[in-house]
């Protein structure tokens, strides 16, 4: 299986019940990586150099509404 990341922005993953759950399942069905940029980078100010060492082959956008 080829090397997935999942890049969520989401500020409140921690404590959302709907969110957090679609990516548990997500991470071990698929066993795909966590990116969470709200975490990460709260200003998000991205440090693009730094993410691009990560090179997954596809990526999946976590959209929160």
């Amino acid at each position: 299986m080829s090397k997935a990341l999942i890049i969520s922005g989401h500020p409140h993953l921690n404590t959302s019940i709907a969110n957090s759950s679609i990516i548990r399942v997500l991470q071990k069905e698929l066993n795909l990586d966590l990116l969470n940029i709200a975490s990460k980078y709260p200003n998000y100010e991205i440090d693009v150099q730094q993410e691009t060492i990560l090179n997954p082959n596809s990526a999946i956008f976590h959209v929160y509404f």
